[in-house]
């Protein structure tokens, strides 16, 4: 039971979730916007949208499956990372900047969005519900096949943080300064934003697109610890990531038990509780 059910639900839980708030500190370095998510390059919708596709196409008019489930996080990877790279080719296309690519992907989340909307009305109400449960945000179904998948990214996603822990010091400077001593600022955001679309992209191919995190957690961090830098205050939101989703993940399978809550719905409902605090918070030290 444990083996089977509760060590991989945990693990997915704790790994996307790290996953998810390092691609919004990323996001929130590249931008300088304390409110960026790391939804905005479209990689999470999708990914949501291959889910969906696999769940649509691989299923028949008897609602058995066709291929193995251990294939929709391909199919989510796969998605996430071909819109990404669809943006960032049409943004070179019309050599666009950095609020151009972000516009792009917005626009492309939205696109995602509506097809995904459309497969789940022309596919039977079984499916439809089961990819309102996996768009929900989702770890009930975890299994140590996912676990191995997903492991060998969220390792990337640790040495990332690591490699990239010299442009957490450079993008606390203005553009100006950093290139006054040879640095590239534009290069060094363009170079965040990307790995932040990636590591979303991974995140939701396994555990669906679990909202706030990717907000919550760096801000968390900055409150609780402010005199961290660097490549130890990215642990910090990482490691507090992956604990705010555990949490989220527990409370939904307990506290209308034996009924459970997708995490990514208690996430957002924690997640956005807890933002406004901050926020009335901040507001009132002013």
């Amino acid at each position: 039971f444990v083996n089977k059910l509760r060590m991989p639900r945990t693990l997915l839980s704790f790994m996307a979730g790290g996953m998810l708030a390092t691609a919004g500190y990323f996001m929130q370095l590249a931008t300088k916007n304390p409110l960026a998510s790391p939804t905005l390059t479209g990689a999470s919708d999708a990914s949501a949208l291959g889910a969906v596709f696999f769940l649509a196409i691989y299923s028949d008019s008897q609602g058995n499956m066709l291929a193995s489930y251990d294939s929709l996080p391909i199919f989510a990877l796969l998605s996430g990372f071909a819109v990404l790279g669809l943006v960032m080719g049409l943004n070179k296309l019309i050599k666009g900047g950095d609020t151009t690519f972000i516009l792009i992907g917005i626009t492309m989340a939205i696109l995602c969005k509506a097809i995904t909307s459309l497969l789940m009305m022309l596919s039977p109400i079984y499916r439809a519900s089961e990819a309102t449960a996996w768009l929900s945000g989702s770890v009930d179904t975890a299994n140590m096949s996912q676990i191995t998948q997903i492991t060998p990214f969220f390792i990337g996603t640790v040495i990332a943080l690591i490699m990239a822990s010299r442009l957490f010091y450079i993008m606390n400077f203005n553009a100006n300064t950093v290139n006054s001593v040879g640095g590239h600022n534009h290069h060094y955001r363009w170079v965040l934003i990307i790995i932040a679309g990636a590591i979303t992209a991974m995140a939701v191919s396994f555990a669906g697109p679990i909202g706030f995190v990717g907000i919550l957690a760096p801000h968390m961090i900055r409150k609780l610890s402010p005199d961290s830098h660097g490549t130890i205050k990215g642990m910090q939101i990482l490691l507090l990531g992956g604990i705010i989703v555990l949490v989220g993940d527990l409370i939904g399978r307990t506290v209308i038990a034996p009924i459970q809550i997708p995490v990514g719905i208690m996430t957002s409902i924690i997640g956005g509780t807890v933002f406004l605090v901050l926020l009335y918070q901040q507001k009132a030290s002013k």
